[in-house]
């Protein structure tokens, strides 16, 4: 514990940093600075990650350009949707949602074939009945039944929709309230008085904020003013208002008109709720007093408007459950409501086709359910899959964890979907990533096909007239003057051509069976009659008979012969049952073909039209027809897999951990590895944020994170580099003079990481201290010069130093041919330090044998030849540090083990020998190391014996020969030490023997002489004494 408060003393500033920079992470985290990057990334998931398949279950019904080509230009008669309709219904659809809002009526009207664009070059007749009242086309009329006969068609509406705690409905009354009492009131002094309130309504009403609403604060205060006046005077025009209230010319003709229409939706609203039940005609008369019920003008037409949208809110909004009161405060509000005509919405289901972009265009995001008036309001896909799954509306609630529950009427399915602050719903979009693109995403197929069905059946009746026609014809020239004969046959056609596509009961089809021999019968016995008149009158034309235009007999007698000629020579009646046939054939076969792409299917119908252009961006497609959101959020709940995101407590808890790690790494390594570990670390979030959105759906912003974890990173190595670094560095600097540079900038980081400070106070330590000197290079020296004697010492101090850094020896000093040399201290710890300073005095002996062999040519080849070395190592407790005067500071070490290694060195003459050790260095590694026992030495100006040590060799490496010569030299030293002087004289003879050029012999046999002649007190130390330094 003690250890790691002292590294957070050490590196605090940098941790400071480090939290500083979490800190500010998270704080833009949460003021919303990273969402685009998210939103980006999100969409990138979509794209690339969504598993979500499209359910078979779902069909698009494409309005597309070859179908504005090849049915109709835009926009289509009510009558063509009556027939989309009916055909789906026929082919069995489950659902039909229309992305498209119905919010006006059209009126009645009569198709005349004779008025087709093509009249001129393609002249068609008028089939029997064709003209007659009942023909009429009341659009509308048609949509209606259409729509109650399918009872599962769904249409869309239009909703402004605000953001929760923000209904406009109570700003609006508070608003209306001051203007009340102070209707002059200016807009800095309603700010006052509004306090807060207003200006949070603008900023945060929508999920964009101001960018979603129409106007800024100001103008969204004088348009309540203008429509406050209105509301009070409604038949006050543009001028008077302008007039009244002060404002330009300008903003009153911008804003005029949509105030109206909102007023007008207010006042009739609050009249219908006082007078239920009241007729157009008294609304009009209340709001319009004095005004001739014949005057059309705009208000007219806006009240009217607005009696129709209420109306059809009381199929809508006053028919909707109640919202329950767990969305109290969480689920958003709807107004300024465009709805379906009243009629359509008294006979189908209706939810919001509103579609919010955010700030960057794209929707990602739709409100399932919205409150209007404290009635829930669906959105159009949401409805759709409702009514689809047999979802009972009272389950849908807001759960406690923030999402909305739901279940089925009979609890075996259960839905549970993530809804965010604002109550809207991230919508699960599905991609084809083999194709790409919108028309590859579900199911589509042209509405053309569809209208091929009607098309076909217009045609059948068209043929149909004709042959009627036709028959019609022999009818009323067989009739004569028996017209309810001819009233009962038409009356007849008509029933079986309504009840041939109609019929669904036993009792339709056994009234078709009958009306069908009814007609042929009719037709038979007319067509025989017909044809036996005429070869009656042809027979007595031929006797001679003349006819007369002026006789009505005649007449008749001549239409008879008319007939059965046209009916002997072009047999139109078998002409057009071929035909009818073959047209038949053709749509049995289309229905046939369409039965299986619709039976039981979603259909949903809308734009695909790019002349249209009802297009959205999603996250997975830019410019998608907007019926693809309804689509894709029918298909989240057929599959139950909305994306889930995690809470925004997790994206800090995420920050902070990550802010911290890389905090703590980049505080405490070197760059490169702190920067390898936070791009690892920035991957690993991204990459277990991409995880789980492909495993589970889920969202996690792992980008602050991400990007945090660089700028912490960056933050914490920048004030490293320009604090912690340059001390280093300098510290890096000073420190090459006694090792290697690579080593000193290893010491610094490694010693920067443990304490900042780099402490060079001098504490206590045990080194192996390594002293070397040059055998008689003053000599040598004297005679080569100062420049000469150069080219000689550098390449030899170069070379040892290297063998002494290579071995992490600290160079302390170089004492001109001499060396002085420490292991392990405090900045660069060496285990054992005794065995690295024999092997770098054995490395030593070898690297000077190396620089003779590669200089000893030429003029310096005598000198070199002659260099020769001696090693003193000691090892021992010393005090390590820096040491000098205020302006000269020295790194070194000092004390007795200094002293006595320093001795050591020039101890090597007398013994003849290169390398003498001490003790305490000989035993750590007394194992690793060939050694002869030298005996005790008396150093001068030294009382107390040191044991010392010839260091030969390593083990393994040295020969049995002169293994065996130090075992025996030692034996004389041990005879000497126990003071038998004989026995030890006897050695040093077999020494001598073997070696009489051994210094070390002549020495100890001059010290075994002088104390067998003059034995030595009792308390003799059995040092051998030097004369000599």
């Amino acid at each position: 514990m003690w250890a790691l408060w002292n590294w957070a003393r050490i590196h605090r500033w940098g941790l400071i940093v480090g939290i500083g920079m979490t800190v500010l992470t998270a704080a833009l985290f949460v003021t919303g600075v990273f969402s685009p990057m998210s939103l980006y990334v999100l969409d990138y998931k979509f794209q690339k990650f969504g598993t979500i398949a499209a359910d078979p279950s779902i069909v698009m019904v494409d309005i597309d350009d070859y179908a504005l080509e090849r049915v109709e230009a835009w926009p289509w008669p009510r009558r063509r949707h009556a027939d989309l309709i009916r055909v789906l219904d026929e082919l069995g659809a489950r659902a039909v949602l229309m992305d498209i809002v119905f919010s006006e009526p059209t009126g009645g009207r009569i198709e005349d074939p004779r008025l087709n664009a093509d009249q001129d070059v393609d002249p068609r007749e008028v089939a029997a009945g064709e003209l007659s009242i009942d023909a009429a086309v009341w659009d509308d009329n048609e949509f209606v039944e259409a729509l109650r006969d399918a009872g599962n068609v769904f249409l869309g509406l239009f909703a402004k929709v605000y953001n929760p705690g923000f209904p406009p409905q109570s700003l609006r009354a508070r608003v209306y309230a001051i203007l009340d009492h102070r209707p002059n009131v200016t807009f800095e002094q309603f700010d006052v008085e509004m306090g807060t309130a207003f200006r949070e309504f603008v900023t945060g009403a929508t999920p964009r904020g101001r960018d979603a609403l129409q106007f800024d604060a100001r103008e969204l205060f004088d348009a309540y003013r203008m429509e406050h006046l209105l509301q009070r005077e409604y038949l006050l025009d543009n001028e008077a208002t302008t007039a009244r209230l002060g404002l330009t010319r300008a903003f009153v003709n911008r804003h005029f008109g949509s105030a109206k229409r909102n007023v007008a939706r207010r006042l009739t609203w609050a009249y219908l709720t006082d007078h239920p039940g009241a007729s157009w005609a008294e609304s009009r008369a209340h709001f319009m007093p004095g005004v001739a019920a014949d005057h059309y003008d705009a208000d007219r037409a806006d009240l009217l408007r607005a009696y129709r949208a209420i109306s059809g809110e009381r199929y809508v909004v006053d028919s909707a459950i109640a919202m329950h009161s767990s969305f109290a405060g969480r689920v958003p509000h709807a107004d300024d409501l465009t709805l379906p005509v009243d009629k359509f919405a008294a006979v189908a289901g209706a939810g919001m086709v509103t579609f919010e972009t955010g700030a960057d265009g794209v929707m990602r995001r739709v409100p399932l359910v919205a409150e209007a008036r404290g009635r829930m309001l669906k959105h159009l896909g949401f409805a759709t899959a409702c009514a689809v799954l047999g979802i009972d509306e009272k389950t849908i609630q807001h759960g406690a964890d923030g999402s909305l529950v739901m279940a089925t009427g009979d609890g075996l399915r259960r839905w549970r979907i993530p809804v965010d602050a604002n109550g809207r719903t991230l919508i699960n979009w599905h991609i084809d990533r083999s194709n790409p693109t919108w028309s590859a995403s579900f199911t589509h197929l042209s509405v053309t096909r569809l209208m091929a069905v009607p098309e076909l059946r217009r045609a059948i009746e068209y043929d149909e007239g004709r042959l009627a026609n036709d028959r019609l014809e022999f009818v009323r020239a067989s009739a004569g003057d028996a017209a309810a004969r001819v009233n009962d046959y038409i009356a007849a056609v008509n029933e079986r051509k309504a009840l041939r596509w109609s019929a669904v009961t036993d009792a339709d089809r056994a009234r078709l069976a009958e009306l069908e021999l009814q007609t042929v019968r009719i037709e038979k016995e007319s067509t025989d009659h017909v044809v036996g008149l005429a070869d009656e009158v042809r027979q007595a034309v031929a006797d001679g008979l003349v006819l007369s235009d002026d006789n009505p007999e005649d007449v008749a007698a001549k239409r008879a012969l008319e007939l059965a000629d046209r009916h002997g020579k072009e047999t139109p009646v078998e002409t057009f049952e071929a035909g009818i046939a073959s047209k038949r054939a053709s749509l049995d076969r289309l229905m046939g073909e369409l039965r299986p792409r619709f039976e039981g299917k979603i259909c949903l119908l809308g734009y695909t039209a790019s002349a249209v252009a009802d297009t959205v961006n999603s996250p997975v497609f830019d410019e998608m027809p907007g019926v693809l959101a309804h689509a894709n959020v029918i298909n989240s709940i057929l599959a139950d897999r909305f994306p889930s995101e995690a809470r925004p407590w997790m994206m800090i808890a995420a920050i902070a951990l990550a802010g911290l790690a890389v905090t703590v790494i980049t505080a405490w390594r070197d760059l490169w590895f702190s920067l390898a570990t936070m791009l690892l670390l920035a991957v690993a979030l991204e990459g277990a944020s991409f995880a789980a959105f492909y495993a589970w759906t889920v969202h996690i912003e792992m980008e602050a994170a991400a990007v945090g974890a660089a700028c912490i990173w960056a933050a914490v190595t920048g004030y490293r580099q320009l604090v912690e670094e340059r001390h280093k560095r300098a510290f890096s600097t000073s420190l090459a003079q006694y090792t290697s540079p690579a080593i000193a900038a290893q010491l610094a980081t490694q010693l920067s990481q443990r304490g900042a400070k780099l402490d060079l106070s001098p504490v206590p330590r045990e080194v192996t201290c390594f002293f070397s000197d040059l055998k008689g290079f003053t000599s040598i020296s004297e005679r080569l010069g100062a420049s000469r004697t150069r080219e000689v010492l550098n390449p030899y101090l170069e070379a040892m130093s290297k063998v002494l850094i290579d071995h992490q020896a600290m160079i302390n000093k170089f004492m001109g041919d001499g060396i002085f040399a420490f292991f392990n201290p405090p900045l660069m710890a060496v285990e054992g330090h005794a065995q690295a300073a024999c092997e770098a005095a054995l490395g030593s002996f070898a690297a000077l044998e190396e620089l003779k062999d590669r200089m000893g040519h030429g003029e310096l080849e005598k000198e070199v030849r002659a260099l020769s070395m001696r090693v003193g190592l000691n090892s021992g407790e010393v005090f390590v540090g820096d040491y000098g005067s205020g302006s000269k500071l020295d790194y070194t070490c000092i004390g007795d083990t200094v002293n006595l290694a320093a001795r050591l060195e020039p101890a090597c003459k007398p013994f003849g020998i290169q390398c003498l050790i001490s003790e305490t260095t000989y035993r750590p590694s007394q194992d690793k190391y060939v050694v002869r026992h030298l005996g005790g030495l008396q150093v001068v100006g030294k009382k107390q014996a040191v044991q010392v040590y010839e260091l030969i060799g390593r083990r393994g490496e040295v020969d049995g020969e002169k293994q065996g010569y130090a075992a025996l030299f030692g034996q004389a030293v041990t005879r000497f030490q126990a003071r038998d002087w004989n026995g030890a004289l006897t050695i040093l003879e077999k020494c001598r023997a073997k070696r009489s050029d051994d210094l070390a012999v002549d020495l100890l046999t001059e010290n075994v002489e002088k104390h067998h002649e003059t034995p030595p007190p009792d308390d003799w130390n059995q040092a051998i004494e030097l004369t000599s330094k």
